[in-house]
């Protein structure tokens, strides 16, 4: 059944700006919505439930009131639901209107969760409701969601500002708070993408755990802090010492065999489209060698290498 409402023109003093129950949107910015206002009008009036003493709480409508305010306008066209409607058919209207203009972040999904858990507490039929919104496809979505709906503010900002994502959003709330806080900085300042972000987060709790440390004292190194603080470097050279600190302090004996590899295929001059490659981990002993070749005489060129670097006391002292 559609939501029963009436159309009336109140005061704008009366609506309370305050109560933000049924907010889902993100904050963002008014500019645009004031030009359209100040333009052609509100052209689509806020949904308002009533409450005591002539007040009115907002259902969906806030960026719409708030550039209102902004305007100073002194009253303006409201939709008011019926005291005795159910939240779930205010959630609803709440969800459609904002999914009209554009589909719900993430965290505009987590507040829809969350609003509809009081109503809703249990498992099924929470799913069973927000899939019926729209909102997440499984019951295991539903469950992210609402862990994400009631974690830290500053977790929540970093997922609306596009920081991290839902997944490592939760893995961030099962940290020490200082520890999240550092990371997600770090993250920011660095701009690490999903899987670049898991693997520093895989790196520094195994640094964390062999070491007996916590996390803050692994991101106080001063190695960590002279990689992203670097002014003269971009921030793609601060993100590669960054890795490597960790990668080195992590696995000391695989980074120091890195190290004289590369020095081993510096000394070989293999020369253009020649390369050496190690096994994997350095674990077992084939080692593959790539040749490239446009003609039968770079054919003929690379299979000379081949016998150089075949009798190269370099090579031959590696694989001793």
């Amino acid at each position: 059944m559609p939501l029963q409402f009436s159309t009336e023109i109140v005061l704008l003093s009366a609506i309370d700006m305050a109560d933000s129950q049924f907010r889902i949107s993100d904050s963002r910015s008014l500019t645009p919505l004031i030009d359209s206002i100040q333009a052609v009008g509100l052209l689509v009036p806020p949904l308002v439930i009533p409450m005591d003493g002539d007040r009115y709480r907002i259902v969906s409508g806030f960026a719409r009131i708030a550039a209102c305010q902004k305007l100073a306008v002194e009253d303006l066209l409201v939709r008011i639901a019926a005291a005795d409607t159910s939240a779930t058919e205010l959630i609803r209207a709440a969800v459609s209107e904002n999914a009209l203009a554009r589909e719900l972040t993430v965290m505009e999904k987590a507040r829809v969760v969350m609003l509809l858990q009081k109503g809703y507490p249990d498992p099924k039929a929470l799913t069973d409701v927000v899939q019926s919104l729209g909102i997440a496809e499984s019951p295991e979505l539903v469950a992210k969601l609402s862990r994400l709906a009631h974690l830290p503010v500053f977790i929540q900002q970093a997922v609306e500002k596009g920081v991290v994502g839902l997944a490592m959003a939760l893995a961030m709330g099962r940290l020490e708070s200082d520890a999240a806080q550092r990371l997600i900085q770090l993250y920011q300042m660095l701009r690490l993408g999903l899987n670049r972000q898991r693997e520093v987060l895989t790196l520094i709790q195994e640094i964390a755990k062999r070491e007996s440390l916590p996390i803050t004292a692994v991101l106080d190194a001063d190695e960590i802090s002279a990689a992203i603080h670097g002014a003269a470097e971009d921030r793609a050279r601060r993100r590669s010492l960054f890795l490597n600190y960790l990668k080195k302090r992590r696995y000391p004996v695989l980074t120091q065999k890195e190290e004289l590899f590369s020095q081993l295929r510096q000394r070989l001059k293999l020369g253009p489209k020649v390369q050496i490659n190690p096994p994997p981990y350095f674990e077992g002993g084939t080692y593959q060698l790539v040749l490239g070749f446009d003609s039968l005489d770079e054919l003929d060129q690379r299979y000379r290498k081949v016998g150089e670097i075949k009798l190269d006391s370099n090579l031959i002292k590696w694989l001793g």
